[in-house]
């Protein structure tokens, strides 16, 4: 399984970079057809007020995009979003393949 982490516009501790990557490895083992998945999180620059974090998740799976979209305050309140998102999104493509 192949997955990579981009941080833009901020640093992540050690202590969140291994929590998201326990979270990928058990996606990897949830859509066990995926050929890849990216995780790109941003501080939003577009909010004047409170820190707001973009988490955005891309898995590529044969013949589909799956992608999944979530703000919140927090990196891993916005990654469980987004994560939560994109299960259902594997669940209905998981429906659609057989």
């Amino acid at each position: 399984m192949n997955f990579q982490i981009y941080a833009k516009n901020l640093a992540l501790s050690d202590e969140t970079k291994n929590y998201l990557e326990e979270k990928m490895q058990k996606l990897g083992l949830r859509a066990k057809k995926m050929i890849s998945a990216r995780l790109d999180i941003s501080r939003d620059r577009h909010h004047r007020k409170g820190n707001v974090l973009r988490v955005e998740i891309n898995l590529s799976l044969p013949h589909k995009l799956l992608r999944a979209v979530a703000q919140e305050e927090q990196v891993e309140s916005s990654f469980d979003l987004a994560l939560k998102k994109l299960n259902k999104q594997i669940e209905k493509y998981k429906e659609f393949d057989r």
